[in-house]
């Protein structure tokens, strides 16, 4: 786990959001206040399937989710 989270924790698939390059990189600039650490491809992948399957998740998000994990795949053959 990220060193970050310190108590048993969830992901909140309800509130997946899109954002431009520029937005993402105002969150992961140092002095940034969002909390930044770094998983194993371990949990990363658990999170992933996580949200294939989340009842929460919208369907916009799964499809490009599955599209980018298809992608990923096929670039590591």
């Amino acid at each position: 786990m990220p060193d970050f989270i310190v108590r048993e924790s969830v992901i909140a698939y309800q509130f997946a959001r899109e954002m431009d390059a520029r937005e993402l990189a105002t969150l992961i600039m140092p002095g940034s206040p969002i909390p930044k650490g770094s998983c194993s491809t371990t949990i990363l992948s658990q999170i992933q399937q996580g949200g294939l399957v989340s009842k929460r998740l919208k369907n916009k998000y799964k499809i490009a989710l599955q599209s980018f994990l298809e992608n990923n795949l096929e670039d590591k053959l």
